[in-house]
């Protein structure tokens, strides 16, 4: 016969939220989407593509002016 043993401890964890960034400069933004490279569109013909490479395009430019960063909330915080 096996016997399984439950902790009643509460489990305590640190919370880890994603937040973004708002220390950007909108004139930096703004050269760097009048600078991409937008005539790639024009190469694909399906519609999903040229998608796919507008959302390539413009998230690695929104990463580069607003990324998003991990904190850490202090404290102890419990599941229980």
């Amino acid at each position: 016969m096996s016997v399984l043993a439950v902790s009643l401890l509460p489990v305590t964890f640190t919370p880890v939220l994603p937040v973004v960034s708002f220390h950007y400069q909108p004139e930096a933004f703004y050269t760097d989407v009048e600078q991409a490279p937008w005539s790639v569109l024009d190469v694909f013909d399906d519609v999903n593509d040229k998608l796919f490479a507008f959302c390539e395009l413009f998230c690695d430019i929104v990463d580069k002016h607003a990324p998003i960063k991990k904190i850490k909330i202090r404290g102890k915080y419990s599941l229980v």
